[in-house]
């Protein structure tokens, strides 16, 4: 800015941060010039550098080593136990009704496509 006139410079035009000046490579100022304005044209030539973005570092986890157990005993009792919960639940009995037709099932059902639509037959 100019001391008396308190008019800015057409160099504070191109330069309005301290950190541009690092990149400010050149700067013309064309005095007077004929471009039906009262201004004064100003080129400046900066270097711009693109920041590259930071990606996460993937986690690489070992794998498991399944071949062979340490404790042997320990693998007995987790096979015990899940025989255990999986004829509670009737799987390895058979008790267990595999369901052929899910529609068979919710035909009885009074549903929210019997309202909105066409019984569907299957």
């Amino acid at each position: 800015m100019h001391p008396r006139s308190k008019q800015r410079h057409s160099i504070d035009l191109a330069i309005c941060l301290r950190g541009d000046i690092r990149d400010l490579e050149v700067t013309k100022v064309m005095r007077e010039a004929e471009c039906w304005t009262d201004h004064h044209l100003v080129k400046s030539v900066l270097t711009i550098h693109i920041i590259p973005t930071h990606h996460k570092k993937k986690i690489i986890r070992p794998p498991f080593n399944v071949s062979k157990p340490t404790n042997i005993s320990r693998e007995k009792q987790f096979a015990e136990d899940l025989g255990d919960r999986l004829t509670s639940l009737g799987y390895m009995t058979g008790k267990v009704k595999p369901v052929q037709n899910p529609c068979e099932e919710v035909s009885d059902v009074h549903c929210w496509t019997e309202t909105k639509g066409p019984k569907v037959t299957v």
